[in-house]
């Protein structure tokens, strides 16, 4: 979790110390990763130079993740191709 939330872990960091440098280096560090990776994977891998247009949304992106994962653990539907499910008793039913 702690590299999947990095930008997370970063702004906590720099909530709970804010005039500490390293809280500072570390949301830089963060970024640069998350931005190396997407620009291996879509330039490198998929091939797709449209990213760069929308590489301003991943920090974005990188906020709203732990948010979203963490909402999926307490709910008990699942919409799936269009069906809804409803999670009880460990099985799903319509």
């Amino acid at each position: 979790m702690a590299i999947t939330f990095g930008m997370m872990w970063a702004l906590l960091a720099i909530v709970c110390r804010p005039h500490e440098w390293w809280t500072w280096a570390l949301l830089v560090a963060v970024l640069a990763g998350k931005t190396a990776v997407a620009f291996a994977v879509g330039v490198r891998v998929i091939g797709d130079d449209e990213f760069k247009r929308h590489l301003w949304l991943l920090p974005l992106r990188e906020i709203m993740t732990p948010i979203i994962w963490l909402r999926s653990n307490f709910g008990d539907k699942i919409v799936w191709r269009g069906e809804t499910f409803t999670l009880r008793d460990g099985k799903l039913t319509r």
